[in-house]
């Protein structure tokens, strides 16, 4: 799952009919297994009641738009900016292990790469998270869990990003 549709693609589950034309019990029994652990996983988004800014923001495309729960609402920064930076407050620390990003993809994949860093208390500074290429229709992150109050998105963009959704589990 995360290889395939948190890398931007496709699953392909590959589950056949058997010869009455119905899918086998064991495999049945696992696709709801797999349902479960999936719902489990992103049960709880904490980003909900976080305050989120951006460095640059295109009127009309605020960064709260990253928030709502509706793909076509979303954060953009204005023409020409093409490194800005997404700050997330969660108002207070939580743990968690995955980050989820989604593209506005109807007006093209944009961002080339990103970084992800979180504020770290022992430090008293932003701390690397992690860092990987484009974004496109979804991307998820897994990683160690960490505890934080704050994350900030460094984004470099081939256009002016469009950042639909932010999730963060």
């Amino acid at each position: 799952y995360y290889t395939s549709i948190g890398r931007n693609s496709n699953l392909l589950l590959n589950v056949p009919p058997d010869r009455r034309g119905r899918i086998h019990p064991n495999d049945s029994i696992r696709l709801m297994e797999f349902r479960k652990a999936r719902e489990e996983a992103f049960n709880e988004n904490l980003i909900i009641g976080a305050e989120i800014t951006a460095t640059n923001t295109r009127n009309g495309f605020e960064a709260k738009n990253m928030i709502v729960d509706n793909y076509d609402t979303y954060w953009a920064s204005q023409d020409n900016i093409l490194n800005p930076t997404i700050e997330i407050d969660l108002k207070k620390e939580q743990a968690f292990n995955r980050l989820l990003l989604q593209e506005y993809i109807p007006l093209g994949q944009r961002v080339s790469s990103f970084k992800v860093k979180y504020w770290s208390k022992e430090k008293g500074d932003w701390a690397d998270l992690t860092e990987a290429t484009t974004i496109g229709y979804k991307r998820i992150l897994c990683f160690p869990e960490i505890q934080t109050n704050k994350i900030k998105i460094e984004l470099e963009a081939l256009a002016s990003p469009l950042i639909s959704t932010i999730g963060i589990y």
